[in-house]
């Protein structure tokens, strides 16, 4: 037999237990839940890059001041032109969570977490990056 007559069944490369579950037709509501996710995700990048300028995004960036916002979650004490504090994301007794102003970052070197103030919220949080961006845009009341 020439290899371009034989024909191979998906289910013949398959264990018993999932070629039933092809033979029973249930692979159309495996494709249903994959379009659906992936129709979650190109929704939530229009909704990121269409809705909300890149104008709009820095200019909250740069109004939020980084130390009010985390400040907020976390008590900061001065120290030098940065703050420092305990970490948000674990238990110390000694303060391992810096704050640079200057540079508009954290680091937590406790758990090795740093970014900007819109990572800090959603890390802190559970927040998407849109809704990042809205909690800071109404506490700079923009």
């Amino acid at each position: 037999m020439s290899a371009l007559k034989e024909q191979v069944n998906l289910c013949d490369c398959l264990p018993k237990s999932h070629s039933n579950f092809f033979q029973q037709q249930n692979w159309r509501l495996l494709l249903i839940l994959l379009l659906s996710n992936a129709y979650y995700f190109v929704f939530s990048l229009f909704y990121l890059f269409i809705l909300i300028s890149k104008n709009t995004i820095a200019q909250i960036l740069e109004t939020a001041r980084i130390e009010e916002v985390i400040g907020d979650f976390v008590s900061l004490k001065k120290s030098g032109s940065n703050w420092k504090g305990l970490s948000p994301f674990g238990n110390e007794k000694t303060p391992s969570f810096y704050v640079s102003p200057a540079k508009g970052i954290f680091k937590d070197f406790s758990s090795g977490k740093a970014g900007n103030v819109v990572s800090f919220l959603m890390e802190q949080e559970h927040l998407t990056y849109p809704e990042a961006l809205r909690f800071l845009a109404k506490k700079i009341q923009y």
